[in-house]
C-alpha cells in the first residue's frame, strides 16, 4: 500500500492543489485514498449499527434564516435501500 500511495498521492495532491481545494478536502481525499488502496474492508456489519437514540426535536433548535446559504447548499437525495418490495 506504501508503495502504491508514494506512486499515486503526488499526482492527486497536485492536481487538487492546481484545483483550488483546502487542506481538508484534500487530507480527507487522501485518507479515503489510502483505505481504498490498503484493500481492507469497507463495510460495517449489521451488528455494529443501531438506532439514533436522543436526536433533539426541530422545534428546539433556534436557527436564524439566511438566504444567502442557498449558494452553498447541497440536497442528497438517497436512492434505494429503503423501499420495500415484498408482500405486504
Amino acid at each position: 500500500m506504501a508503495d502504491v500511495m508514494e506512486q499515486l498521492w503526488p499526482l492527486y495532491a497536485e492536481k487538487m492543489g492546481a484545483m483550488g481545494l483546502d487542506e481538508s478536502a484534500m487530507a480527507a481525499f487522501q485518507y479515503n485514498l489510502e483505505v481504498l488502496v490498503s484493500g481492507k474492508s469497507t463495510m460495517i456489519p449489521e451488528s455494529a449499527i443501531g438506532p439514533v437514540e436522543g436526536l433533539p426535536s426541530l422545534d428546539d433548535i433556534k436557527v436564524e434564516p439566511d438566504p444567502s446559504l442557498l449558494q452553498r447548499t447541497l440536497m442528497l437525495k438517497l436512492n434505494g435501500g429503503l423501499h420495500w418490495y415484498g408482500p405486504r
